[in-house]
């Protein structure tokens, strides 16, 4: 194994190198022994970030030899590079990561194995790079500031927040199933019943309703930590609150926002009347306020219904603002790709499941002007292949099929 000059730069940089020909991120441990390197405890995570009009894709590590001792390194991927997109293609069908820890009496080999959602996830988020590449207006000489912007902008602590790692879940699971060993046959089977009742009102509506907002969290975390932040920042101080709300909705408000804004107050003393209603020494409602209850319910009801009366764009934008990037509607159901599965399992080439699907689905149809696949450019047929084959991808490691198709 080889360096050049410029894996050494990325060692310097990013804290880890991609060695193409070996297939491997080597990573920089220059200050840990060989035993630590096989020891510790290693989490990945694929990051999308489009900045700079061009779409990065990074790969980032959490290392740990113990929690108070963690190191975090990345390497971005550029999704124009042909090697670069043959590694993650690799990857995403084996799940497998190779990587050489760098220390300083010499390298030690060691495999990662990506779990399934992690799979999906990285499968998605290559996807819509590669989508997003395959745009007329993407500029592939501006990949070294995506990579600075990236780096003004993406924590990389934040992509491993969790409570336990993978790892030490494992380690409790295996822990309570030697306890649970030791409780009698008629109570474990009595305690698995009621559990399972429990879980399956849940699993029943995991993909309708569930599954959505369960991704969401993380920016549901976030959207907390930033009130926490403006409660440390601001504790005590309204009048230095209200300015620094009212300079960020001045720089990004319209008039209509305004006129929405001004209506929010009203929908926030509602719903705070009807969080005070319920709160007591019992819990239980005030008397009084019982029969209202139902009118302020309906009221809230009629004001955010179709977002009329909230100004939802102007509160993405101040999050945005804020460093909280916000996605699309939670509960949104991915794509189901099982019927180009089974059409490129019959055999058919990528270019006719592309086609196939173009005249199924009527809103792909509507994005590219209604055209047939025939009448398109070969860039719009390149990008719909890929699309089509990215979902794919992503449906078969959901599921568990093989891929590619056999």
């Amino acid at each position: 194994m080889r360096l050049t000059n410029r894996h050494r730069l990325s060692l310097a940089r990013f804290g880890c190198a991609f060695l193409p020909r070996e297939n491997v991120i080597c990573i920089s441990w220059e200050n840990s022994g060989k035993d630590q390197a096989l020891s510790a405890s290693i989490e990945a995570r694929a990051i999308y970030h489009n900045s700079a009009r061009v779409p990065l894709l990074a790969l980032a590590f959490e290392i740990s030899i113990a929690k108070a001792r963690t190191f975090y390194c990345y390497f971005p991927f550029d999704v124009y590079n042909q090697e670069d997109k043959r590694y993650l293609s690799g990857v995403l069908n084996s799940g497998r990561l190779q990587l050489c820890f760098l220390t300083d009496t010499g390298p030690v080999l060691r495999t990662h194995e990506l779990l399934a959602y992690q799979r999906v996830k990285a499968a998605e988020l290559y996807g819509t790079a590669i989508s997003e590449a395959e745009k007329p207006d993407r500029a592939e000489e501006n990949f070294s500031r995506a990579i600075t912007e990236f780096e003004e902008n993406v924590r990389l602590v934040d992509c491993f927040q969790r409570v336990l790692s993978n790892a030490e879940l494992k380690r409790l699971a295996a822990s309570l199933k030697a306890q649970a060993a030791l409780i009698p046959p008629e109570q474990k089977a009595q305690v698995e019943k009621v559990v399972t009742e429990l879980l399956g009102a849940f699993r029943s509506r995991y993909e309708s309703i569930l599954r959505g907002h369960i991704q969401q969290l993380p920016t549901y975390h976030r959207a907390f930590l930033l009130m926490s932040d403006f409660v440390r920042t601001f504790d005590g101080d309204f009048c230095g609150f209200a300015e620094f709300m009212s300079d960020a909705c001045a720089v990004k408000a319209s008039e209509k926002d305004l006129r929405e804004l001004g209506a929010l107050a009203s929908i926030a003393e509602l719903v705070l009347e009807m969080i005070e209603s319920l709160k007591g020494s019992s819990g239980q409602a005030e008397p009084q306020m019982v029969p209202q209850l139902p009118g302020v319910v309906d009221e809230i009801k009629t004001r955010t219904r179709d977002g009329r009366g909230i100004p939802i764009d102007l509160l993405k934008d101040l999050f945005e603002c804020f460093g909280l990037s916000v996605g699309g509607k939670p509960g949104r159901i991915p794509k189901d790709y099982s019927r180009e599965y089974e059409w490129k399992r019959s055999g058919l080439s990528w270019a006719k499941v592309a086609e196939k699907s173009l005249q199924e689905n009527p809103e792909t149809r509507e994005e590219f002007g209604g055209r047939e696949f025939s009448s398109m450019t070969f860039e719009e047929r390149e990008n719909i292949r890929h699309r089509i084959r990215e979902g794919v991808r992503s449906h078969a490691i959901r599921t568990g099929k093989p891929f590619p198709v056999q």
